[in-house]
Protein backbone atom coordinates (compact mmCIF):
# COMPACT_ATOMS: atom_id res chain seq x y z
CA UNK A 1 0.00 0.00 0.00
CA UNK A 2 1.16 3.47 -0.89
CA UNK A 3 2.73 5.67 2.04
CA UNK A 4 0.09 8.56 2.67
CA UNK A 5 1.49 11.31 4.63
CA UNK A 6 -1.48 13.02 5.31
CA UNK A 7 -2.74 9.42 7.44
CA UNK A 8 0.77 8.54 9.05
CA UNK A 9 1.31 12.21 9.95
CA UNK A 10 -2.41 13.33 11.38
CA UNK A 11 -0.72 15.45 13.65
CA UNK A 12 0.60 17.76 11.67
CA UNK A 13 -2.92 17.59 8.55
CA UNK A 14 -5.83 17.07 10.99
CA UNK A 15 -4.98 18.89 14.30
CA UNK A 16 -6.91 18.06 17.26
CA UNK A 17 -9.42 20.68 18.11
CA UNK A 18 -7.28 21.57 21.28
CA UNK A 19 -4.15 23.68 21.03
CA UNK A 20 -0.93 21.66 21.50
CA UNK A 21 2.83 21.94 21.28
CA UNK A 22 4.18 19.71 18.04
CA UNK A 23 7.98 18.97 17.63
CA UNK A 24 8.24 19.31 13.75
CA UNK A 25 10.77 17.42 12.30
CA UNK A 26 13.31 18.78 9.32
CA UNK A 27 11.13 18.29 6.04
CA UNK A 28 11.82 18.83 2.48
CA UNK A 29 9.37 21.00 0.47
CA UNK A 30 8.81 21.82 -3.47
CA UNK A 31 7.82 25.63 -3.73
CA UNK A 32 6.98 28.14 -5.91
CA UNK A 33 6.23 32.29 -4.98
CA UNK A 34 3.86 34.65 -6.67
CA UNK A 35 1.48 37.45 -6.58
CA UNK A 36 -1.51 38.36 -7.62
CA UNK A 37 -5.54 36.98 -7.68
CA UNK A 38 -5.60 33.17 -6.79
CA UNK A 39 -9.12 33.36 -8.86
CA UNK A 40 -7.97 34.64 -12.29
CA UNK A 41 -8.45 32.24 -14.74
CA UNK A 42 -5.34 31.11 -16.21
CA UNK A 43 -3.59 33.50 -13.74
CA UNK A 44 -0.22 32.93 -12.17
CA UNK A 45 -1.48 31.33 -9.27
CA UNK A 46 -3.16 28.37 -11.50
CA UNK A 47 -0.17 27.93 -13.44
CA UNK A 48 2.00 28.17 -10.32
CA UNK A 49 -0.04 25.34 -8.81
CA UNK A 50 0.09 23.10 -12.05
CA UNK A 51 4.08 23.00 -12.40
CA UNK A 52 4.06 22.62 -8.28
CA UNK A 53 1.51 19.07 -8.77
CA UNK A 54 3.36 18.34 -11.86
CA UNK A 55 6.91 18.40 -10.35
CA UNK A 56 5.58 16.35 -7.53
CA UNK A 57 3.84 13.75 -10.12
CA UNK A 58 6.90 13.60 -12.41
CA UNK A 59 8.94 12.12 -9.48
CA UNK A 60 6.25 9.99 -8.07
CA UNK A 61 6.24 8.35 -11.60
CA UNK A 62 9.84 7.93 -11.57
CA UNK A 63 9.44 4.47 -10.95
CA UNK A 64 8.51 3.67 -14.45
CA UNK A 65 11.19 5.38 -16.44
CA UNK A 66 14.41 5.56 -16.77
CA UNK A 67 15.64 7.98 -13.73
CA UNK A 68 15.47 5.43 -10.36
CA UNK A 69 15.96 7.17 -7.19
CA UNK A 70 17.71 5.60 -4.29
CA UNK A 71 15.57 4.62 -1.73
CA UNK A 72 12.39 5.08 -3.38
CA UNK A 73 9.05 3.97 -2.16
CA UNK A 74 5.04 3.97 -3.32
CA UNK A 75 3.41 7.18 -1.53
CA UNK A 76 0.78 9.17 -2.54
CA UNK A 77 1.44 12.88 -2.95
CA UNK A 78 1.20 15.29 0.06
CA UNK A 79 -1.67 17.79 0.07
CA UNK A 80 -1.21 21.28 -0.99
CA UNK A 81 -0.02 23.88 2.02
CA UNK A 82 0.61 27.40 1.48
CA UNK A 83 1.45 30.73 3.27
CA UNK A 84 -0.96 33.91 1.92
CA UNK A 85 -0.28 38.16 2.90
CA UNK A 86 -0.70 41.18 1.77
CA UNK A 87 1.77 44.37 2.56
CA UNK A 88 0.81 47.01 4.34
CA UNK A 89 -2.41 45.90 5.88
CA UNK A 90 -2.98 43.77 9.50
CA UNK A 91 -5.89 40.57 8.19
CA UNK A 92 -6.53 40.12 4.85
CA UNK A 93 -8.18 42.43 2.29
CA UNK A 94 -10.77 40.37 0.49
CA UNK A 95 -12.20 42.95 -2.16
CA UNK A 96 -8.46 43.52 -3.31
CA UNK A 97 -7.39 39.57 -4.08
CA UNK A 98 -4.97 40.81 -6.76
CA UNK A 99 -2.71 42.12 -3.49
CA UNK A 100 -2.20 38.86 -2.57
CA UNK A 101 1.59 37.46 -1.85
CA UNK A 102 1.52 33.90 -1.56
CA UNK A 103 4.10 30.75 -1.71
CA UNK A 104 3.00 27.33 -2.01
CA UNK A 105 4.28 24.46 -1.12
CA UNK A 106 4.21 20.12 -1.70
CA UNK A 107 6.32 17.78 0.75
CA UNK A 108 8.98 15.84 -0.58
CA UNK A 109 9.43 12.10 0.63
CA UNK A 110 12.96 12.43 2.10
CA UNK A 111 14.49 10.14 -0.10
CA UNK A 112 14.72 13.07 -3.36
CA UNK A 113 17.60 14.77 -3.20
CA UNK A 114 18.30 18.22 -5.21
CA UNK A 115 19.64 16.29 -8.11
CA UNK A 116 16.57 14.21 -8.39
CA UNK A 117 14.42 17.83 -8.42
CA UNK A 118 16.96 18.68 -11.03
CA UNK A 119 16.21 15.94 -13.44
CA UNK A 120 11.84 16.13 -12.84
CA UNK A 121 12.09 20.13 -14.10
CA UNK A 122 14.85 19.48 -16.95
CA UNK A 123 12.34 16.52 -17.81
CA UNK A 124 9.77 18.60 -18.55
CA UNK A 125 11.77 21.10 -20.51
CA UNK A 126 12.97 18.55 -22.20
CA UNK A 127 9.98 17.59 -23.47
CA UNK A 128 8.90 20.70 -24.75
CA UNK A 129 12.76 21.18 -26.17
CA UNK A 130 13.37 24.41 -24.02
CA UNK A 131 15.92 23.20 -22.33
CA UNK A 132 18.75 24.39 -24.99
CA UNK A 133 17.33 27.81 -24.64
CA UNK A 134 16.95 27.42 -20.61
CA UNK A 135 20.53 26.54 -20.45
CA UNK A 136 21.69 29.95 -22.34
CA UNK A 137 19.65 32.35 -19.72
CA UNK A 138 21.86 33.82 -17.14
CA UNK A 139 22.13 30.93 -14.74
CA UNK A 140 20.17 28.91 -16.51
CA UNK A 141 17.88 27.15 -14.58
CA UNK A 142 18.23 29.17 -11.26
CA UNK A 143 17.35 32.30 -13.97
CA UNK A 144 14.50 34.39 -11.86
CA UNK A 145 11.81 35.15 -14.22
CA UNK A 146 9.91 38.82 -13.68
CA UNK A 147 6.21 39.33 -13.37
CA UNK A 148 4.55 37.61 -16.10
CA UNK A 149 8.31 37.19 -17.29
CA UNK A 150 9.21 40.29 -18.99
CA UNK A 151 12.54 39.81 -19.19
CA UNK A 152 12.28 36.57 -21.96
CA UNK A 153 11.48 37.00 -25.13
CA UNK A 154 7.54 36.07 -26.30
CA UNK A 155 8.59 32.89 -27.80
CA UNK A 156 10.68 32.03 -24.99
CA UNK A 157 7.68 32.33 -22.95
CA UNK A 158 5.59 30.38 -25.12
CA UNK A 159 8.29 27.57 -24.65
CA UNK A 160 7.98 27.35 -21.45
CA UNK A 161 4.34 27.34 -20.58
CA UNK A 162 4.68 24.38 -23.03
CA UNK A 163 7.32 22.91 -20.72
CA UNK A 164 5.16 24.08 -17.89
CA UNK A 165 1.93 21.42 -19.65
CA UNK A 166 4.36 19.05 -19.55
CA UNK A 167 5.29 19.01 -16.44
CA UNK A 168 1.86 18.90 -15.05
CA UNK A 169 1.30 16.35 -17.33
CA UNK A 170 -2.73 16.57 -17.31
CA UNK A 171 -5.53 13.91 -19.08
CA UNK A 172 -6.75 16.97 -21.05
CA UNK A 173 -5.11 19.84 -22.77
CA UNK A 174 -5.65 23.01 -24.61
CA UNK A 175 -2.96 24.73 -26.66
CA UNK A 176 -4.54 27.81 -28.12
CA UNK A 177 -2.15 29.25 -30.90
CA UNK A 178 0.75 27.30 -28.72
CA UNK A 179 3.26 28.02 -31.72
CA UNK A 180 1.97 31.45 -32.65
CA UNK A 181 5.04 33.62 -31.64
CA UNK A 182 7.59 30.71 -32.06
CA UNK A 183 9.94 31.33 -35.47
CA UNK A 184 9.77 28.13 -37.70
CA UNK A 185 13.17 26.97 -37.43
CA UNK A 186 12.20 26.98 -33.47
CA UNK A 187 8.72 25.57 -34.12
CA UNK A 188 10.68 22.47 -35.62
CA UNK A 189 12.93 21.82 -33.22
CA UNK A 190 10.21 21.50 -29.81
CA UNK A 191 8.10 19.43 -32.78
CA UNK A 192 8.97 16.28 -31.41
CA UNK A 193 8.51 17.16 -27.94
CA UNK A 194 4.46 18.88 -29.01
CA UNK A 195 3.98 15.03 -30.24
CA UNK A 196 5.22 13.26 -26.98
CA UNK A 197 3.25 16.58 -25.23
CA UNK A 198 0.06 14.80 -26.95
CA UNK A 199 0.70 11.04 -26.18
CA UNK A 200 -2.11 9.42 -23.90
CA UNK A 201 -4.36 12.52 -23.25
CA UNK A 202 -6.96 14.25 -24.76
CA UNK A 203 -6.00 17.32 -26.65
CA UNK A 204 -7.81 20.07 -28.25
CA UNK A 205 -5.07 22.30 -30.73
CA UNK A 206 -6.26 25.90 -31.64
CA UNK A 207 -4.37 26.97 -34.56
CA UNK A 208 -3.82 29.14 -37.76
CA UNK A 209 -0.70 27.32 -38.20
CA UNK A 210 -1.43 24.30 -39.49
CA UNK A 211 1.84 22.11 -39.34
CA UNK A 212 0.74 22.70 -35.94
CA UNK A 213 -2.25 20.37 -35.77
CA UNK A 214 -0.10 18.04 -38.83
CA UNK A 215 -0.71 15.06 -36.21
CA UNK A 216 -3.49 15.51 -34.97
CA UNK A 217 -6.03 12.54 -34.91
CA UNK A 218 -9.13 14.77 -36.01
CA UNK A 219 -9.00 18.16 -37.75
CA UNK A 220 -11.38 19.99 -38.55
CA UNK A 221 -11.54 23.58 -40.71
CA UNK A 222 -13.92 26.02 -39.40
CA UNK A 223 -15.21 29.11 -41.51
CA UNK A 224 -16.75 32.00 -39.59
CA UNK A 225 -17.93 29.56 -36.82
CA UNK A 226 -19.08 26.30 -38.90
CA UNK A 227 -17.44 23.10 -39.73
CA UNK A 228 -16.93 22.56 -43.26
CA UNK A 229 -14.08 20.68 -43.20
CA UNK A 230 -13.27 16.78 -40.94
CA UNK A 231 -10.72 14.37 -41.36
CA UNK A 232 -7.19 13.81 -40.58
CA UNK A 233 -4.24 15.51 -42.63
CA UNK A 234 -4.04 12.65 -44.96
CA UNK A 235 -7.46 12.94 -46.07
CA UNK A 236 -7.90 16.66 -46.43
CA UNK A 237 -4.93 16.81 -47.98
CA UNK A 238 -6.25 14.27 -50.97
CA UNK A 239 -9.59 16.10 -51.05
CA UNK A 240 -7.83 19.11 -51.87
CA UNK A 241 -10.73 21.41 -50.30
CA UNK A 242 -10.21 24.44 -47.91
CA UNK A 243 -7.79 23.09 -45.56
CA UNK A 244 -5.38 21.86 -48.92
CA UNK A 245 -5.36 25.41 -49.86
CA UNK A 246 -4.18 26.54 -47.08
CA UNK A 247 -1.80 24.31 -46.25
CA UNK A 248 -0.17 24.83 -49.63
CA UNK A 249 -0.47 28.45 -49.51
CA UNK A 250 -2.91 29.07 -52.22
CA UNK A 251 -5.19 31.18 -49.94
CA UNK A 252 -5.03 32.43 -46.46
CA UNK A 253 -7.62 32.41 -43.81
CA UNK A 254 -9.42 35.92 -42.98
Amino acid sequence: MAFDFKKEYKEFYMPKNKPSILTVPAMNYIAVRGHGDPNQEDGEYKQAIGLLYGIAFTIKMSKKGDHQIKGYFDYVVPPLEGFWWQDGILGVDYAHKEDFNWISVIRLPDFVTKADFDWAVEEAAKKARADAFIRTLPGGYDFVLQEGASNIAQGQRQLLAIARAAVADPPVLILDEATSSIDTRTERLIEKGMDKLMEGRTVFVIAHRLSTVKNCDVIMVLDHGKIIERGNHDKLIAEKGTYYRLYTGAFELE
